[in-house]
């Protein structure tokens, strides 16, 4: 079966920010609808502290988004370590606010510091992996590109 896009399709698609800037977007509108409304009953085997794995991957994928967005940005200006800081404490920034707002549903208990704990660790793993993903990248490109024959520009002459 052939792909529906070629893989040098993806990687241009993958690389444009608005692709990543709409991602955290809908991850923030996502993360407001879920904090707005009550936790749904779960029935059967409950496992313990499955909230914070829940706050934890959440997290990570907001700040994959995040730190994507900002460095697939073509005029960025932030070194890997200084877009690091910034994207957790933003996404840390956005938990402790989250928590916040919670504390206004009844529906809501809010305010727990153990989540905002995991949003805060979420936010380092997806970072992290971001940057990883977009150095690994860059260096299987570079290889990639380096192994491949240079034109040469010297003409034969007959």
């Amino acid at each position: 079966m052939a792909s529906l896009v070629s893989p040098a399709t993806a990687r241009r698609w993958l690389a444009h920010p608005s692709v990543w800037w709409t991602g955290f977007a809908a991850w923030w509108i996502t993360l407001f609808i879920l904090s707005s409304n009550a936790l749904p009953e779960t029935e059967g085997v409950e496992f313990p502290n499955i909230d914070k794995l829940a706050h934890f991957v959440y997290f990570a994928l907001g700040a994959a988004c995040l730190t994507l967005a900002v460095r697939c940005m073509p005029a960025r200006r932030l070194s890997a370590g200084v877009l690091f800081l910034v994207v957790v404490l933003t996404i840390s920034g956005i938990g402790a606010l989250d928590e916040w707002y919670q504390t206004f549903n009844p529906a809501r208990t809010g305010g727990d510091l153990g989540d905002w704990i995991a949003d805060t660790v979420g936010a380092v793993a997806g970072a992290a992996a971001a940057l990883i993903v977009v150095r690994r990248s860059a260096t299987v490109r570079n290889v990639t590109q380096a192994s491949q024959p240079v034109p040469s520009s010297n003409k034969h002459s007959p």
